[in-house]
């Protein structure tokens, strides 16, 4: 049975699709048998991605699939390690759902408030739908280089009860 990461934020332009791509290709690397479920089918971000690297000839080869479901991705994950779910941006019963089947739940976030709040607002209410608080990590992204404002963006984060990734990514 593969482990399944999810992607999931409230807004788009978060990042998520590049940390999907990011994960996917460390542990494909590695060699792990590795798929990315893109779910967001109007934009297709991941789905992108992977023509262009295989245009370009670029290895390790990751496969992507566009998927309109959650379930549907499951039917097609037997064969892999690891699936990485790249959901659509907003909260929808999809982002639910991927985060009930997830193994680990990453939530990518700037570090202003305009960012955040909405982001603790999405984790508060899947945990509230019943998923498990432990599994969901928050990821700073699009951090500059001010320490003071990563700081406070993490205690935000810490003082609403959530884990937060060591590493801050610019």
């Amino acid at each position: 049975m593969p482990v399944y990461i999810g992607m999931v934020s409230q807004k788009g332009g978060v990042t998520k699709s590049t940390l999907a791509r990011l994960i996917a290709r460390e542990y494909a690397v590695g060699g792990w048998a590795v798929k990315i479920a893109d779910l967001d089918v109007s934009q297709g971000t991941s789905y992108d991605w992977q023509a262009r690297r295989l245009e370009a000839g670029i290895t390790p080869e990751i496969p992507v699939e566009r998927f309109s479901s959650v379930d549907a991705a499951l039917k097609a994950t037997g064969q892999y390690n690891l699936v990485v779910f790249d959901g659509a941006p907003h909260s929808t019963a999809g982002t639910k759902r991927i985060a009930q089947v997830s193994d680990v739940v990453i939530l990518p976030t700037g570090p202003s408030l305009d960012d955040l709040k909405p982001t603790v607002l999405l984790a508060h209410s899947l945990v509230k739908e019943g998923v498990d608080r432990s599994k969901l990590y928050f990821a700073l992204c699009r951090v500059g280089d001010s320490e003071a404002e990563i700081t406070e963006a993490r205690d935000y984060l810490t003082q609403a009860g959530y884990q937060v990734l060591e590493a801050a990514i610019p």
